[in-house]
């Protein structure tokens, strides 16, 4: 059922010619002092907003990816991978660090893509020049929070930006070649379905290659996590983000990557909402919303509509090539 729209297993698939796992690596990075100023890039896990701070022995990078390998081959015997490298909550990376972990893994050929988590304030000219120097020898993924389009909202969350800003950076790394999927939640705090769906509008029509969705989770260490409590903050049911989500689907350009369709949580954090335990019940859900729409992905989206209806009238047009078309992975020799 998900050949209605453009999941990121199929994409991957039709890229690459085979399976392809993702290993979580994490880049050991600096802790800074309450009152020091912190110095560096974070690189997130990718994972819900606000997410808890993760736990574990601290690897060499090298180490990690030699375990995170023997435990993805008892399942699957064949793919390659494709890196998120991320750095623990708290800790700051220099670049140089970055660089040195990129080169060490493009040494080893197993590995066809990697992929950053990296935070709007974080994207300066350093960042985004490293990224796409990296993605003209490797396939290349960069994720970035922008939650929502609604500054009102962004403000109430402590964003230091505003969706003027997030417009401004998509189409500075559109221009340096960087496939960039911005992430997006649906059911933040304080907003509603006329605000959700400008955040769904506005989206559509940037110029990105992917797309992550998820719904707002609350755990137990949210600022928002006493009023949630006190019953002042309402979550999504299932069946509302699954609306949701179908309608936001059907806008979306049909060649967007839908890299993320549903919100996850440590089932030990998570105070609400209850469905988020079972993520494949609601991706599951979505598909099934989908057949029953009988919809796909992009058939309500304006520009698209249009150029169907041009290529009815006057023939099939030529193929333009496009600049996140000419994106395409580079060869892992």
């Amino acid at each position: 059922m998900e050949d209605r729209f453009n999941s990121l297993g199929r994409f991957l698939k039709k890229t690459f010619g085979e399976r392809v796992h993702r290993a979580n690596i994490n880049i050991p990075g600096k802790k800074f002092e309450t009152e020091e100023t912190p110095e560096g890039y974070a690189l997130c896990l990718g994972g819900p907003l606000e997410a808890p701070v993760s736990t574990g022995e601290t690897l060499s990078v090298k180490e990690q990816l030699r375990k995170a390998k023997e435990r993805i081959r008892t399942k699957f015997k064949i793919g390659k991978y494709i890196i998120h490298f991320h750095s623990r909550t708290g800790e700051y990376l220099s670049l140089k660090t970055i660089e040195d972990t990129i080169e060490t893994t493009l040494q080893d050929n197993e590995i066809i893509g990697l992929n950053f988590t990296v935070r709007m304030n974080h994207l300066d000219n350093d960042m985004t020049s490293l990224l796409s120097k990296t993605s003209k020898y490797i396939y290349l993924w960069l994720e970035t929070g922008i939650y929502t389009a609604n500054d009102s909202t962004l403000e109430k969350l402590g964003a230091n930006f505003r969706f003027s800003d997030v417009l401004e950076k998509m189409e500075a790394l559109m221009r340096k070649n960087i496939q960039a999927s911005p992430h997006i939640v649906l059911g933040l705090p304080g907003e509603t379905d006329e605000m959700m769906r400008q955040t769904m509008e506005k989206v559509s029509t940037m110029l990105v290659k992917g797309v992550n969705m998820q719904h707002f989770c609350m755990h137990n260490g949210s600022p928002f996590a006493q009023a949630y409590n006190n019953n002042e903050i309402k979550l999504l049911s299932q069946k509302e983000y699954v609306s949701l989500a179908c309608d936001f689907i059907e806008i979306l350009p049909p060649k967007i990557v839908l890299r993320r369709i549903v919100g996850e949580m440590p089932h030990q954090s998570l105070l609400g909402p209850e469905w988020t335990k079972n993520k494949r019940e609601s991706i599951t859900a979505i598909s099934e919303e989908m057949e029953r729409r009988n919809s796909r992905q992009g058939c309500k989206n304006r520009l698209y509509e249009y150029e169907v209806m041009n290529s009815y009238q006057n023939g099939e047009p030529e193929k333009k090539e496009t600049v996140l078309e000419t994106a395409k992975p580079a060869a892992n020799d």
